[in-house]
């Protein structure tokens, strides 16, 4: 499954990582303790929520979290609606390991230097 090459590829970057392949999953596992996830990568098109509306109740509940969300359609629209939910950056998929690396190291520093 892709989770399981997210968490493989994040792993190999020193991260420690938990992954869901269900949104609502996600959320009542961010709910349980939200300080504890320094960032959140979401897909999409998930089972449940959107990634959007997955990124918009956890920043509502956490507004300082940066969200990335992968989309296969690089599109505009995605774009904006991802900027709309306060996400910080989209992955395009498919993933790779460089370009995960450096949106990931992005989205924390830029969130530390906030």
């Amino acid at each position: 499954m892709l989770v399981d090459l997210g968490i493989r590829m994040l792993a190999h970057l020193g991260y420690q990582v938990t992954g869901e392949t269900d949104s609502r999953l996600a959320l009542e596992t961010f709910c349980r303790d939200p300080q504890r996830f320094d960032l959140v990568i979401t897909d999409q098109t998930m089972p449940g929520l959107l990634g959007t509306e997955l990124a918009e109740q956890m920043i509502d509940i956490r507004p300082d979290l940066p969200v990335l969300l992968c989309s296969g359609y690089g599109t505009r629209t995605t774009e904006e609606k991802a900027g709309n939910s306060g996400i910080h950056d989209v992955l395009p998929k498919p993933l790779s390991l460089p370009v995960l690396a450096r949106t990931v190291a992005e989205a924390l520093n830029r969130n530390n230097e906030c």
